[in-house]
């Protein structure tokens, strides 16, 4: 089958879909000429459909990771990734009732990146060999952690053998 200009492939359910690569775009420009800030119901399942079921090659995420940190070192000096606040409060509490200092977001120095995986650990200690990692509990589904981040956490523990990894359950210190 020829390639139709204009329209790029994506593979669902072990199918394959032809879209418009601009889809999304345009469904962000009515939302922004229309002067909305947040997107109507109805334009987030469009574009939610789109995107659904859509998988990626452990290459292509690494690359897709790569280009996301990049741009936020290179496109703006305040960017940085993600965090919990909650967790934030959890990390300096365990640094303050072990005298210890460890690295993480807000209180810790900022993100520690793992350059050859391109990630941020939630919380690394050198001092202590020590890594946490502090789930919310969408990272679970029927109780069980989501298997990507097994997988993460086996890449960087493959990283740092001697470190201790541990994971803090978002509700286990909330009582949810």
């Amino acid at each position: 089958m020829g390639r139709i200009k204009g329209l790029k492939r994506i593979h669902k359910n072990g199918k394959e879909k032809l879209i418009s690569p601009n889809l999304i775009d345009e469904l962000l420009a009515d939302d922004w000429k229309l002067g909305k800030i947040k997107f109507a119901k109805e334009r987030k399942q469009k574009i939610n459909e789109v995107i659904k079921g859509t998988s990626y090659s452990n290459a292509t995420k690494q690359k897709i990771r790569s280009a996301r940190i990049n741009s936020l070192n290179i496109d703006d000096e305040s960017a940085f990734p993600g965090y919990n606040k909650m967790a934030c409060e959890y990390f300096r509490q365990f640094d303050d009732d072990n005298d210890t200092s460890g690295q993480y977001a807000v209180y810790g120095g900022g993100e520690f990146e793992i350059k050859e995986l391109g990630y941020y650990p939630d919380y690394i200690n050198f001092d202590l060999k020590l890594i946490m990692e502090f789930d919310e509990e969408n990272y679970y589904k029927n109780n069980q952690l989501h298997k990507d981040d097994v997988q993460r956490q086996k890449k960087i523990q493959a990283i740092y053998p001697d470190f201790k990894f541990r994971r803090i359950r978002e509700k286990d210190i909330t009582n949810k």
